[in-house]
């Protein structure tokens, strides 16, 4: 199994909205972060600190890193908050905004620690036997 797909799960859920339960429970709203009990981080932190452990990212690209997912969260929650556009647009759109925070990501990142974020595919030998490509399936097309 690749990180790819876990580090990109944990930066598409930096982008999304905090829940309301924050809201419920008094959390300031604006740029102010959220009291929250001794001991537990933000989903921000925590993703960052993620990332500094299995990247070993210095404090300048932590500092980075916080910048970029933080936009991120902010295009994703402008994104999921216009009403005019539909879902399968906005699904759309919010991979796009993680495609192009991946890009980021890499680009701060030295050649080493690019090798951990996307290592290589292993392609698995019977890799196409039984797939079924999305366009099919949304067709209902049961050829596989």
């Amino acid at each position: 199994m690749t990180m790819a797909p876990l580090i990109l799960a944990l930066a598409v859920h930096a982008a999304l909205p905090a829940p309301a339960a924050a809201a419920a429970r008094g959390a300031p709203s604006g740029s102010q972060q959220p009291l929250l009990p001794r001991g537990k981080r933000s989903g921000l932190e925590s993703r960052v600190a993620t990332l500094t452990r299995a990247l070993g990212l210095d404090v300048k690209q932590q500092a980075a890193l916080r910048a970029v997912l933080l936009d991120q969260r902010r295009h994703v929650q402008q994104i999921w908050s216009d009403e005019s556009v539909s879902a399968a647009d906005r699904i759309a759109a919010t991979r796009k905004v993680s495609m192009l925070t991946a890009d980021r990501i890499r680009a701060m990142l030295n050649e080493e620690q690019r090798k951990k974020y996307d290592p290589p595919l292993q392609k698995h030998p019977d890799d196409t036997i039984g797939r079924v490509h999305m366009e099919d399936w949304m067709k209902g097309d049961k050829r596989q």
